[in-house]
């Protein structure tokens, strides 16, 4: 993933490069995906998802973990063989840091993805590009404040965003009737820079269903805070 020697990636613009960790600063995972590799080598997180935005796409579903290396120096073997019944994180804990993932034959779901920079926003809301492993955010920490956008009746919503300890709750109602639809809690005592949350969207596929996104007053009674980041929305199609 990293060092690809690559026309495309080598003319990214990283506001912050130089910064970060030589070699580290200049990836693109949707270009990657698009390129349909049989693998993908990548260090791992300990709950064994990718870094470098590997795994905010749907495509990530495509690929299956196959194996982690050892990346210490220890009296371990130098590699494990994965599968579904694995335990990533203990491994992880013992050294096993990086990993190759096999592409699989799975289908990965249709979704269009909204275009958050020109959805209809009320309240306070400051974009915070690059801010975090290359991933941009929407924030707001302005109970009150909108975002607004359409979506098919009977659609999936994911919306990926950062979940941590000061983070709140994000109310979503359908537009044309008021009604509360769902309320998200982006709570978690530890960092997660792309947590998702699902929201099912009410109505029939013929109809078009105008929803709002709101930071709620309210939040989890461990948070120290209301704020709300989010990075993606994508529109499932079933």
């Amino acid at each position: 993933m990293l060092g690809l020697n690559n026309r495309h990636i080598a003319h990214i613009v990283v506001p912050t490069m130089g910064s970060g960790k030589p070699g580290h600063e200049k990836y693109d995972a949707r270009y990657v995906y698009a390129q349909n590799p049989d693998w993908i080598a990548s260090w791992i997180k300990r709950d064994g998802t990718m870094w470098f935005g590997l795994s905010r796409w749907p495509e990530r579903e495509r690929y299956s973990l196959h194996l982690v290396v050892q990346s210490r120096h220890t009296s371990l073997p130098w590699y494990r063989m994965v599968d579904e019944s694995t335990d990533v994180g203990a491994l992880w804990d013992a050294g096993y840091t990086y990993g190759l993932w096999k592409r699989n034959d799975r289908l990965i779901p249709q979704y269009l993805e909204v275009n958050l920079q020109a959805a209809p926003k009320n309240g306070l809301w400051d974009w915070r590009p690059w801010m975090m492993e290359g991933t941009d955010y929407w924030f707001s920490n302005t109970p009150g404040s909108l975002l607004t956008l359409e979506a098919d009746g009977g659609a999936t919503l994911a919306i990926v965003g950062l979940c941590h300890n000061w983070s709140g709750m994000l109310e979503v109602f359908h537009d044309g009737s008021s009604t509360l639809i769902s309320v998200l809690d982006f709570y978690n005592p530890t960092l997660d820079i792309q947590c998702v949350h699902r929201v099912e969207v009410p109505g029939e596929a013929t109809e078009r269903i105008r929803l709002r996104l709101m930071v709620s007053p309210r939040k989890n009674s461990d948070s120290a805070s209301t704020e709300i980041f989010i990075n993606r929305v994508l529109i499932l199609k079933k």
